[in-house]
């Protein structure tokens, strides 16, 4: 008999349970659990009524007060046991019904808390985390099963049985309409006949029916007990949210389900949606369905989707307003002009411009508008704001190269200098998620600097400097052209993502895994700005220099070897030679071999000559190696592409690097023209700054950890990929157009058929357009399938764990033949 005066005996056994579990011993730890839960409820008037905080962050002992949630989380982790393990636990209603009274007294037990304390008092505390775990436990278990039953529904079985059904179906209606006009013995016998096949149709559809109305229960208790985990506490925010918009967004079966998602969402804080605004807003339209059904219930799904993003821009305007004008401005061509038509000419092809989406983006700025108050001064701030931007990029830069600074034009520096913005923060500083919604004290924008200067590359994009209220200077990035920064964007969410995985894990927060990430903010299809990461360098600019003779490689050159000039032409003339005699590749692997004799790797200097002192050093070599192991694994896990050395920046205050242009993923690097093999970027210039261990070490082991995490978490990240990646706003195909962007190398020597195909097929992509866009889901599905395999340790071959999948990888990546033919320029930048 349990000693309920004993302060910790119920929680010592409840941990009992876990360690047995934990063993392999599921069936002892689930009748453990529910002889526990049955002891706690005979002796149930023993415990304390009222909640009182314990200070203690696990389950509370009875002596202290918090017996009632100590019941609701044994009777919780039984249910999850006896489901897991096949228990039966008949006597309490079953799994669902044993969990559904946990989720009744833990409830009640915080409801008593608040009436008790004050609501804000439970936020955050011991009883609101243990409520907020009972109510995730219960909604997971139900959306698992509902999951489950989905599968069934959607099984190639169950349909062959519907369709059988359905020609069964039209069979009878047949007979009975015959039978209907016939007489006597004839008529006998067609009710005969329509009794045998109706027979089995109704039970059919009846089973059928069964089926939907458990899935439909299952789908309500899982979005109900979401929403009440969220309005609970923190713990399970980001699982939560994103499987309620995926359930919300995505329905399996087509039905809207907008009215159970508000009823759910009702009370949950605005806050804890804002990592999905992107995702919900390219949802908006006038007159289209939701991705996935909805149908004619689509009205009322854009009318909850209006509603909420209504919601979310009053209380947290600047995390919202500026997706909802980059849709308002979704007919904006590349000179900051409105398209009239369906099409414009937009990114150097043409592009369906939704009409809906703008007008009903524009119709929710109206409304922010009427509101009036700070609202509506902020909407009006920023919509004069980003018309400077899109005007700005739209300027054409110098014909030289490289560019010369030119002074900020003054008609657009005007709009914003004398106080003009005085609502508005820069736009790429980071602004804090408020909880209470004040945002209250925050600098804002004031002027910019003078003059324009601008980068590198086909596109010069420009860079400016804007300064705040404080006196502090923000350099901004602003591009206009054939790069489109939603897709940047979302990869930056993604990336985000994978960083709060990693600081909620302890052993990756110890090692400080992240990847670095930066604010991208897109204005229309084909404008948009980037905050520039301060203190950096492109690791090629480093190893090379800008005219490819002053780099560390020049520098630090040893006597006898090559030039990087005499490595490239050395590769360039093999490839050349592989191309017209149709070899398989070997005289490659042989100039590559020649070039890494010749061509000796240097990266470490980066760290000695930033990082002079030995403390400085080591942390700088230590945050460059583990950053480059985090950002690796996650590139691979993400098909990241095109990470060239100019991709890739060198941070000079901490060492870490910083990956940019993410706009090839999800493997369309596979299908580029020169395909890239690697999983990611792993050359002997990287292994060079990662120092004596080289990959065999902390970058081995933070690969491992990283991994470990994300597999540890594959629900929830692909749950978000699923969202992310079924966005309509993006096509997860590599169009022609892009893939020429990416290789234009690959063009060289092409005769006047061959641009004539090439244009025909152009032509025939743009008339397919529509066609492409049905075919959208079915890219997004395979995307998550190879991100699903990968979690899985399912690349091309059998289950890999994650120390054997990071080995494969960095061998992989380091393998010679596979760099070879990859092609002149990115041989000779992987020999580096």
């Amino acid at each position: 008999v349990i000693d309920m005066h004993c302060g910790g005996t119920a929680a010592w056994r409840l941990e009992e349970a876990r360690l047995v579990r934990r063993r392999g011993q599921a069936t002892l730890a689930a009748h453990m659990a529910l002889a526990l839960v049955s002891e706690l409820e005979q002796h149930q008037h023993q415990l304390p009524l009222q909640l009182a905080a314990s200070g203690s962050g696990g389950v509370s002992s009875a002596g202290d007060g918090g017996g009632t949630l100590q019941l609701a989380t044994a009777m919780s982790l039984a249910g999850a046991w006896c489901a897991e393990a096949q228990v039966d636990c008949g006597a309490y209603g079953g799994v669902m019904g044993l969990m559904g009274r946990a989720v009744d007294i833990a409830v009640q037990a915080l409801d008593e808390k608040k009436g008790g304390s004050g609501a804000a008092a439970a936020v955050g505390s011991w009883e609101s985390q243990a409520a907020c775990k009972v109510l995730y436990r219960l909604a997971s278990y139900a959306d698992q099963r509902y999951r489950e039953f989905v599968a069934v529904l959607q099984s190639p079985e169950h349909v062959k049985r519907m369709t059988v059904v359905a020609a069964k179906r039209r069979e009878a209606e047949s007979i009975r309409a015959k039978k209907d006009a016939s007489s006597g013995q004839m008529k006998t016998y067609l009710e005969h006949q329509l009794r045998r096949v109706l027979t089995p149709v109704l039970a059919d559809e009846e089973a059928d029916a069964t089926l939907r109305s458990a899935q439909s229960a299952l789908r309500s208790t899982a979005l109900a007990n979401y929403g009440r985990c969220l309005c609970a506490g923190d713990r399970h925010d980001l699982a939560a949210i994103y499987r309620m918009c995926q359930m919300w967004l995505q329905p399996a079966d087509g039905e809207d389900v907008s009215a159970a998602f508000t009823q759910a969402t009702a009370a949950v804080p605005s806050y804890k949606w804002l990592p999905l605004v992107y995702q919900m807003a390219s949802r908006l339209s006038t007159t289209t369905p939701p991705a996935g059904g909805g149908g004619a219930a689509s009205d009322t799904f854009q009318r909850v989707l209006q509603s909420l993003l209504l919601r979310l821009a009053v209380d947290h305007p600047y995390h919202v307003i500026y997706q909802l004008f980059a849709l308002r401005n979704g007919n904006l061509d590349r000179a900051g002009k409105a398209q009239p038509g369906v099409a414009a000419d937009l990114a150097g092809f043409v592009q369906v411009v939704d009409t809906s989406k703008i007008k009903a983006a524009e119709s929710l700025l109206q409304q922010l508008l009427v509101r009036g108050g700070r609202t509506a001064v902020i909407v009006k701030q920023a919509e004069k704001l980003l018309r400077m931007y899109i005007d700005l990029a739209a300027l054409p830069p110098p014909q030289e190269d490289p560019a010369p600074p030119q002074p900020f034009p003054a008609n657009l520096k005007r709009q914003v200098d004398g106080g003009a913005m005085d609502a508005l923060p820069v736009v790429s500083a980071l602004i804090p998620v408020d909880p209470t919604a004040s945002y209250d004290g925050l600098p804002h924008l004031v002027s910019f600097d003078s003059t324009v200067s601008y980068a590198g590359g086909i596109n010069k994009p420009k860079i400016i400097v804007a300064n705040d209220s404080l006196g502090a200077k923000h350099k901004q990035l602003v591009k206009s052209g054939n790069d489109d920064l939603r897709q940047d964007a979302v990869m930056q969410q993604t990336f985000a993502l994978i960083n709060g995985l990693l600081a909620r894990d302890a052993a990756a927060s110890r090692r400080g895994l992240r990847v670095a990430t930066y604010r991208v903010v897109p204005f229309s299809p084909t404008a948009g700005l980037l905050q520039w990461v301060e203190d950096t360098q492109p690791l090629n600019l480093y190893l090379l220099g800008k005219n490819y003779a002053s780099g560390a490689h020049a520098r630090y050159m040893p006597p006898g070897e090559w030039t990087w000039i005499q490595c490239y032409n050395h590769i360039k003339a093999a490839t050349e030679a592989a191309r017209k005699g149709g070899t398989d590749g070997g005289e490659l692997l042989r100039a590559f071999e020649e070039v890494c004799r010749r061509f000796s790797p240097c990266l470490h200097h980066f760290l000695l000559e930033g990082f002079p002192s030995p403390p400085a050093w080591l942390a700088a070599q230590s945050s460059f190696t583990r950053s480059t192991a985090a950002a690796s694994m996650a590139g691979y896990l993400l098909g990241l592409g095109d990470r060239h050395s100019g991709n890739i920046l060198l941070h000079g205050a901490t060492g870490e690097v910083v990956h940019i242009d993410l706009g090839i993923a999800f493997e369309q690097g596979r299908f580029l023209t020169t395909p890239e093999l690697v999983p990611f970027r792993l050359t002997r210039d990287v292994v060079d700054g990662m120092g004596v261990n080289g990959v065999e070490g902390p970058f081995r082991r933070s690969c491992e950890e990283t991994m470990r995490v994300l597999r540890s978490n594959a629900e929830s990240l692909l749950t978000v990929l699923e969202v992310v990646l079924h966005d309509p706003l993006h096509k997860w195909s590599l169009t022609l157009a892009k893939a020429r962007q990416k290789q234009p190398r690959d063009r060289g020597g092409r005769g006047q058929a061959q641009q004539q195909q090439q244009q025909q097929q152009e032509q025939q992509e743009q008339e397919d357009e529509e066609s492409a866009a049905l075919l959208g889901n079915a890219d997004a599905a395979r995307a998550v399938l190879r991100v699903k395999q990968k979690l899985e340790g399912r690349m091309d071959a059998g289950g890999l764990g994650r120390a054997t999948a990071t080995a494969a990888g960095t061998t992989a990546t380091s393998h010679k033949g596979g760099i070879a033919a990859a092609g002149q320029g990115a041989a000779a930048g992987q020999a580096g």
